[in-house]
C-alpha cells in the first residue's frame, strides 16, 4: 500500500511517516520508481510507535524498540524491554514529583496576594477554563501561535 493509505489507516499524516522514517522507527520497502511501500506490519509498528509516544517514550526511545518490531524477532516480553518501561514509569514518577514540590511552591507564592487558598484554586481552575476557550475558539486547533510586534 502507499503512503496516504497507511496514513488513513493508522490516523496519522504522511509527513508523520516520512518523520518516522527519518528517524529509523519503520523502513517501507521501494518500489523501483523509488516510491514507499508498505505492508500490514507498518500498520502494526506505527500503532505500536504511537502507543509508546502515549506512554511518554521519546522517538529516540522508541528507536532502541526496533529489533523488537522486525517480523522476524521473537514476539512477547523480553527483560529489556520490561526494563526500559519500568524505567519510563519511575521517570514519570520522578518528574510527577518534581511537578507537584513546584506547582506547592507556587501556591505558597501565592497566598502573597493574601488570599485564602480556596479562592486561589478557584483562580487556577478559572484560568484552564479560559485558556481552553481561547486556544479553542480563536486557533479552532489548539495550537498556540506567536506574534511578532
Amino acid at each position: 500500500m502507499r503512503i496516504g493509505e497507511i496514513a488513513r489507516i493508522c490516523g496519522v499524516t504522511d509527513r508523520v511517516l516520512r518523520y518516522y522514517e527519518s528517524r529509523g522507527l519503520i523502513n517501507p520497502e521501494r518500489d523501483s520508481n523509488g516510491y514507499r511501500y508498505y505492508n500490514a506490519r507498518h500498520i502494526w509498528q506505527v500503532r505500536e510507535i504511537r502507543e509508546m509516544l502515549r506512554a511518554g517514550f521519546s522517538t529516540r526511545e522508541i528507536k532502541k524498540f526496533v529489533p523488537c518490531f522486525a517480523e522476524e524477532h521473537p514476539c512477547g516480553p523480553c527483560e529489556e524491554g520490561l526494563r526500559r518501561h519500568l524505567n519510563k514509569i519511575r521517570e514519570i514518577d520522578r518528574l510527577r514529583s518534581k511537578l507537584q514540590r513546584q506547582r506547592d511552591y507556587l501556591f505558597d507564592r501565592l497566598q502573597r496576594f493574601h488570599l485564602p487558598p480556596q479562592k486561589i484554586q478557584l483562580l487556577i481552575e478559572e484560568a484552564e477554563v479560559d485558556e481552553r476557550q481561547n486556544s479553542d475558539s480563536r486557533f479552532g486547533n489548539g495550537y498556540l501561535y506567536h506574534r511578532s510586534g
